[in-house]
């Protein structure tokens, strides 16, 4: 008997995780579904710029037990802003036309610019105070890598909304199928889970459980397919297996990434904005990987 309250306790805690997670989830779609049904794309554009904003500051949060990388985390605040303003613009002023992948409606000049503005400044900041070694190098690249991760992937979003007139759909497609993946990688994963994935990187994760992802992503492309196929050009039938697929691999590559960034941390979720998920960073880290990976897909088969 004494075992009985240590069983059933993890179970429960499981559960009222499962149902916040699910609450959270169903809130953000049901934001996306509200401006796909009145064909409006300035809220995608809000949700994903104050998405990505936050993940940059989560992601300039993890150094601040390190007082001299703050002048860096602002460097990144400021051009993740201005990223997101510019790629906002662009994204509008091609409204015009219909835009077709092979004529970009955010150019990738941007993100070249921006990445290299971002790589110069750290390195001017590293020149205002004396150098510390390693310690000053990481700063440096820090900040770079952290543009890179928690703003430019998440540019992507905006470069398949703004893809022609059906671009919301695609885009609702991508995100459905790999939140799909999530859910079937946790209802699977808790339930069936027996054999450790990467143990010393996520302990929680199972093979069981990447199957479920594997499956939860298949299943959310079927449905959206047989529900709003005609929206979806260039995707077909035909890509009703290896776009999905494609998409679980390299969603749960991003997760773990993301494990990876929060091991180094020494930190459980990246954040608390999101009950039962933590962090936008622990919300979009699989997307954050797929939706480029979406994106080049798209464009190779149009």
């Amino acid at each position: 008997m004494p075992d009985q309250p240590q069983t059933t306790a993890p179970a429960s805690a499981r559960a009222r995780a499962f149902a916040s997670r699910l609450v959270s989830t169903v809130a953000l779609l049901g934001l996306i579904g509200g401006a796909l049904a009145f064909h409006l794309d300035w809220p995608w554009v809000v949700i994903v710029a104050l998405f990505g904003m936050l993940g940059t500051w989560e992601y300039v949060q993890l150094q601040r037990g390190d007082d001299g990388a703050r002048a860096y985390g602002n460097l990144l605040l400021v051009m993740s802003a201005a990223y997101w303003a510019a790629a906002a613009w662009m994204g509008f002023r091609s409204r015009g036309a219909a835009f077709p992948f092979k004529a970009e409606a955010i150019p990738f000049w941007l993100d070249a610019l921006a990445v290299l503005i971002v790589m110069q400044g750290a390195f001017a900041l590293a020149l205002c105070r004396p150098l510390e070694g390693e310690r000053t190098l990481r700063r440096i690249l820090g900040a770079v890598l952290g543009f890179v991760y928690s703003t430019l992937t998440g540019g992507f979003f905006l470069r398949i909304l703004f893809h022609g007139a059906d671009g919301a759909h695609l885009l609702l497609l991508v995100i459905l199928v790999v939140k799909f993946s999530d859910i079937g990688a946790y209802v699977i994963g808790t339930s069936l889970g027996r054999h450790k994935m990467i143990p010393h990187i996520s302990p929680a994760k199972s093979w069981e459980g990447f199957g479920g992802a594997i499956a939860g992503s298949c299943l959310a492309m079927a449905c959206f397919m047989w529900l709003d196929g005609g929206m979806l050009a260039p995707l077909n039938w035909s890509h009703a297996i290896t776009f999905p697929v494609l998409l679980c691999l390299v969603g749960v590559l991003g997760d773990l990434a993301e494990s990876v960034l929060k091991r180094c941390h020494q930190v459980k979720d990246t954040g608390h904005t999101l009950p039962g998920i933590g962090g936008m960073l622990d919300l979009t880290d699989s997307m954050l990987f797929a939706v480029p990976v979406a994106y080049f897909y798209l464009k190779l088969i149009s």
